[in-house]
Formats: structure tokens, sequence, C-alpha cells
């Protein structure tokens, strides 16, 4: 786990996914001046080849969001289920 201070850090697989999910919105953004580089020089080879390059990283960046998701969700849940647990214990006490 990554620690910055006393700040509680994010897993490590968790901070890889948002790195991927950054760096793939980025390189779908920078493919996109490549393919206007490449319409601009008239080289459709080039242009077509960007074009691919981009759709696999536009993939890469819906899957890593959809990882992103389900892991958060996931920690939502068990931070509930965390919380939940000490709720009845208190309740179970009040009860005697």
């Amino acid at each position: 786990m990554r620690q910055n201070g006393g700040a509680k850090a994010a897993p490590d697989h968790l901070y890889g996914v948002v790195s991927v999910l950054y760096h793939a919105l980025q390189g779908v953004q920078t493919y996109q001046q490549y393919i206007d580089d490449a319409r601009k020089a008239e080289a459709p080879a080039i242009e077509q080849f960007f074009d691919e390059c981009q759709k696999e990283e536009n993939l890469r960046a819906q899957r890593a969001k959809a990882l992103l998701f389900d892991l958060l969700e996931d920690e939502e849940d068990d931070e509930d289920e965390a919380a939940g647990g000490s709720e009845h214990e208190s309740e179970d006490e009040d009860d005697k």
C-alpha cells in the first residue's frame, strides 16, 4: 500500500487501475493529434494505424473504468459490512 505521511493511501492494485485509466485516456487524446497530423499529410495508411491505436486505447480505458467501478463498489460494500458489524454488536449490548 502506498503511504503519504499519515494519510491512508489507495491499495497498489487500485492505484494501478487508476493509473492505467489515466494513461489510456491521455493516449486517446494523443492519438487524436497523430490522426489529425496524418490526415493533414494525406497519409491514409498512417491515419488508419493511429485510428486503430486510438480505438485500442479507448477500449483499455473503458475496461479500466469498469474495473475501477467494481473495485470501488467492493470497497464500499466492505466498509458497509465492517460498519454494520460494529453497529450490531452495540445493539446486542443495549439489549442486555
